[in-house]
C-alpha cells in the first residue's frame, strides 16, 4: 500500500484502491505518500472506475499496481513511474508536462488508451499495445530499455530509442514529425538496427512476425521523398510490416517495384524505396533476390499480379546482370505465358548447363 511522510502504511498492502480509498485517489504534493513498504509482495489492484491522479510540482511518485475495469490514471503534473504489471483494460492520461514511465510487463487490452498531451517512457519490461489500443498522435514515446508491442496501427508525433526496441508485429506506424526537422535517418537507422540479418529481433524497431516470416519485412517512407511512393501526407514518414521488394509501401511488389530496384542496381547510398531491402545502403544481387522471391505477390494474398511481359522484364535484367540464380521458378498460373515467350525455356536451359 501507500506510505504516508511518518512512514505509515495507510492503505494496507495489496490493497484494492477503490475499496480503501474512496473512488478516486489525488496525490496532491511530493511528500504526501511516495513509494511502497518492503512488505510490500504483489500488485496493488486499482478498479471499478476509480481514478488515481497525480498532480506533483517535483518529484517521481512509484506505484507497483494493476489498473483494470474501468480504472483510470490522471499524469497531471511531475513523475508518475508505475512499476507493476498484467493486462490493463483502464486507461491513462498524461498532461502536458507530466511524464508516465513504465518498467512493469503491461499488455494493454482493447479498451484502454495512453493518451493526453504529456511523454510516455519505457524503460524495462515489456509493454504491448494489442488492437483497438491507442498512443497520442499529438505526442511521442520514448524507450529506454525493455520492448514495447505495437499489435495496431498507430501514429505519433516522435519516437526516441535508446535502448530497447519497438516490436511492430505485423502491423504498421505514422511518425507525424510535421514541420519538425525530418527524422527518417534516425528512422532508418532504428530499423537498420532491428534488422538483424533478417532475424529482425535487434534492438532499435523490429518485428516479431517478420522474424517468423522470411518474405516479409519492414519497410518505410518518407513523405519528403521524390515522387512521395506511399501517398504520404507532408511531415509524414511510414513504417510498414510488408513482403522484401515493396518499395513504395502498396502491399505488392510488382512492375514499378522492380523498375525502382533496377534503376538503382550497383549503387550505393540507398534507402528502402530505391531498392535497399537488407539495409546496408546497397542495391545488389541480395536486394534483388529478395524482390525477386516476392516478385508478381500480394501481402496475404498468393494470387500472381504481374503480366508475362513483366516476368519477360524481370529475367532479361537477371541474365544481362549474372542474377539468374535468384529468379524463382515460375508459379503455376505464370507457366502458359511464360512458355509462350520463352522465358521458362531459357530458365530450364540454364539450370542445365
Amino acid at each position: 500500500g501507500f506510505i504516508n511522510a511518518l512512514g505509515n502504511d495507510i492503505a494496507g498492502q495489496n490493497s484494492t484502491f477503490n475499496n480503501l480509498l474512496g473512488a478516486n485517489f489525488n496525490v496532491q504534493t511530493d511528500n504526501t505518500y511516495y513509494g511502497y513498504g518492503s512488505n510490500q509482495t504483489a500488485p496493488d489492484v486499482f478498479s471499478n472506475a476509480g481514478t488515481f491522479t497525480k498532480s506533483l510540482t517535483t518529484g517521481t511518485t512509484t506505484m507497483d499496481a494493476e489498473f483494470n475495469s474501468s480504472g483510470q490514471v490522471n499524469v497531471q503534473t511531475g513523475t508518475l513511474a508505475l512499476a507493476g504489471g498484467g493486462s490493463e483494460s483502464g486507461s491513462f492520461s498524461v498532461s502536458s508536462g507530466a511524464k508516465l514511465n513504465m518498467s512493469g510487463t503491461f499488455t494493454f487490452t482493447a479498451s484502454s488508451s495512453v493518451s493526453g498531451a504529456g511523454t510516455a517512457g519505457f524503460s524495462s519490461g515489456t509493454s504491448t499495445f494489442n488492437a483497438g489500443a491507442t498512443l497520442n498522435p499529438a505526442k511521442g514515446i520514448t524507450i529506454t530499455g525493455g520492448t514495447v508491442q505495437l499489435d495496431s496501427v498507430q501514429t505519433l508525433a516522435s519516437l526516441t530509442i535508446s535502448g530497447g526496441s519497438l516490436n511492430l508485429t505485423n502491423t504498421h506506424l505514422f511518425i507525424n514529425y510535421g514541420t519538425n526537422p525530418d527524422p527518417v535517418a534516425t528512422i532508418r537507422g532504428y530499423l537498420a538496427s532491428g534488422y538483424q540479418g533478417g532475424n529482425w529481433g535487434g534492438s532499435g524497431i523490429d518485428s516479431s512476425a517478420a522474424g517468423h516470416n522470411a518474405a516479409y519485412a519492414l519497410g518505410y517512407a518518407d513523405s519528403a521523398d521524390p515522387g512521395n511512393p506511399a501517398q504520404l501526407a507532408s511531415g509524414t514518414i511510414e513504417i510498414k510490416y510488408t513482403l522484401y521488394g515493396d518499395t513504395n509501401l502498396d502491399g505488392s511488389v510488382n512492375s514499378i517495384d522492380f523498375g525502382n530496384l533496377a534503376t538503382n542496381f550497383g549503387k550505393s547510398g540507398k534507402v528502402w524505396d530505391q531498392g535497399d531491402f537488407n539495409y546496408d545502403g546497397t542495391v545488389n544481387s541480395i536486394d534483388f533476390g529478395l524482390l525477386a522471391g516476392n516478385f508478381g505477390k500480394s501481402a496475404g494474398s498468393n494470387a500472381d499480379v504481374v503480366s508475362a511481359a513483366d516476368w519477360a522484364a524481370l529475367d532479361a535484367f537477371a541474365a544481362a546482370n549474372g542474377l539468374m540464380a535468384d529468379v524463382p521458378e515460375p508459379t503455376f498460373l505464370g507457366l502458359s505465358m511464360l512458355a509462350g515467350i520463352g522465358v521458362l525455356a531459357r530458365r530450364r536451359c540454364k539450370q542445365r548447363s
